[in-house]
């Protein structure tokens, strides 16, 4: 490969980034984004939730712990799945699930328009959740 021709790769991926960094400063003033980290503050602070959030964790240390086919396995799953309810049914915690599934559409669109070149296709793939609890959480 030539030199002009590497100078000229260099370039434009130069240029590339440039305007991906002009992207995230936009995407800061996106009411997605700021709505989302707000959430997510009023989540942290939430000593019910915070509560919520390490009981959710016991329960699922717990459940680790024990094998399908074990007598407890029933009563451990049980207690977890009952644990994940409580939580994602605080007020705050479901707000903060909105907030992150309207900033990952908004994601996904400005992904879809960026890869056009290689989909041939501006449409955002279908949401598979937030990616935090693998779709199992039931707020997606």
């Amino acid at each position: 490969m030539g030199r002009a021709m590497t100078e000229s790769r260099e370039d434009s991926t130069a240029q590339l980034l440039a305007k991906a960094r002009e992207v995230s400063r936009l995407l800061e003033d996106t009411p997605e984004l700021k709505e989302y980290l707000a959430a997510e503050l009023r989540m942290l602070n939430d000593d019910a939730a915070s509560a919520l959030r390490r009981e959710l964790e016991r329960r699922e240390e717990e459940a680790r712990g024990v094998r399908p086919g074990d007598p407890e396995y029933g009563g451990a799953l049980g207690e977890y799945l009952a644990a994940q309810a409580a939580w994602l049914e605080h007020p705050v915690v479901k707000e903060y699930h909105q907030a992150r599934e309207r900033l990952d559409g908004l994601l996904a669109r400005i992904n879809a328009v960026i890869t056009f070149p290689i989909t041939g296709d501006e449409t955002p793939a279908p949401s598979r959740g937030c990616g935090g609890c693998g779709g199992g959480c039931g707020q997606h």
